[in-house]
């Protein structure tokens, strides 16, 4: 039986439509949160309005129906002493009729050369499915860092209440829970902190200008951190068609010191989930990474959130501090990819091996869904 006639090529202006028609079928539910406005209108503020340029998108089409897409968004990441746009993988999905047709490869091998035309010669993107990261473990090298999600529940037996799931087993997940939480709080080393003193902590819906010396100031101290200017942030937490987001503004002496971003997802009213989006401080601080941690579990808990998640890589000195309040790694198995088209210039970032966790920052800020 010959194969469909199957036509990848890039997107074209007309497309959206059926792009989200395909995404709103795959992912059922897409994007699976509570946004302003219509899914289109979503994702036109997600892939025609990022300030570092529109994505580059591959469709695969069937006569005139679209049965596949892939999109790249530009990101920038600070790697080293150097800034590189580089390609954050996201929105792919190809029709059921038409998987096992190599159509997913067919379309990244059109995106890496329109996106080398274009003078990006990298993509970074997290898998988190497994044939996914099997796939990508045997095509691009890792971000030498193990990225996790780590996971508050203030009340485990609710949480663990479900009627898909035995009694017996409901109470095995709440008890495995509670057993993980107290074995990671007794095997990692409580930090130290001193008293808040002058530090004041301001809710608000977006940044000043004091943002933009913050971001001077810590920027240095990292290897490899998306970056975070003002035009990206309004872009990212500002817009509605985003979503809703809090900011947890840290201040001494009206100096920004720290941060954090948080949303909760209503996309299930019955089942709330909290995200810390984004934190930061400066360098050595961690009296105020544990301020900002425990007002937005305060929060969430004023809110009536249940679960918290939160994303940072192990050894990092986040990871303990989030541990001390309560969070307990996920176990999920996840993958960041750093692939570079041209292999002349992998020197660029085999660095990244030798340097420590601490300098390493990846979170959810870094992808395009929450």
């Amino acid at each position: 039986m010959a194969e469909p006639d199957i036509q990848i090529r890039e997107y074209r202006d007309g497309d959206e439509a059926q792009i989200v028609n395909l995404l709103e079928l795959i992912f059922e539910g897409w994007p699976d949160f509570d946004i302003s406005g219509s899914s289109l209108d979503h994702w036109m503020w997600k892939h025609k309005d990022n300030p570092y340029g529109k994505s580059i998108i591959a469709t695969g089409r069937m006569k005139e129906e679209i049965i596949s897409c892939l999109h790249y968004i530009p990101i920038r990441i600070k790697i080293g002493s150097k800034v590189v746009t580089t390609g954050n993988g996201t929105d792919a999905a190809v029709h059921k009729d038409y998987r096992r047709m190599g159509i997913y490869s067919k379309m990244r091998s059109l995106l890496y050369n329109v996106m080398l035309n274009e003078n990006m010669y990298s993509t970074c993107s997290l898998d988190s499915v497994p044939i996914l990261i099997q796939n990508a473990e045997r095509r691009f090298p890792r971000l030498p860092s193990d990225v996790r999600i780590f996971k508050y529940i203030k009340n485990p037996s609710r949480y663990f209440q479900s009627k898909d799931r035995s009694p017996l087993k409901n109470l095995t997940y709440n008890i495995g829970y509670r057993s993980l939480n107290i074995f990671q709080r007794l095997s990692k080393r409580q930090y130290s902190t001193k008293e808040p003193g002058n530090m004041k902590l301001e809710f608000s819906r977006k940044f000043d200008s004091s943002f933009t010396d913050f971001w001077k100031e810590i920027s240095d101290h990292y290897e490899f951190i998306l970056i975070r200017d003002m035009s990206f942030m309004n872009w990212r937490l500002q817009d509605e068609r985003a979503g809703k987001y809090i900011i947890i503004q840290a201040k001494e002496n009206d100096k920004l010191v720290g941060y954090s971003v948080l949303r909760i997802n209503r996309f299930e009213p019955s089942k709330l989930d909290g995200y810390i989006v984004d934190l930061l401080a400066i360098p050595h601080r961690d009296d105020i990474l544990h301020e900002l941690i425990l007002k937005s579990k305060m929060f969430f808990d004023n809110n009536g959130v249940n679960s918290v998640n939160a994303m940072c890589n192990k050894g990092n000195f986040k990871e303990k501090i989030l541990i001390s309040h309560g969070f307990v790694d996920s176990r999920t198995e996840l993958r960041v990819s750093l692939n570079l088209f041209e292999t002349k210039k992998q020197h660029e970032v085999d660095f990244l091996n030798d340097v420590t966790q601490e300098k390493i920052d990846y979170q959810y800020l870094n992808l395009d869904w929450v």
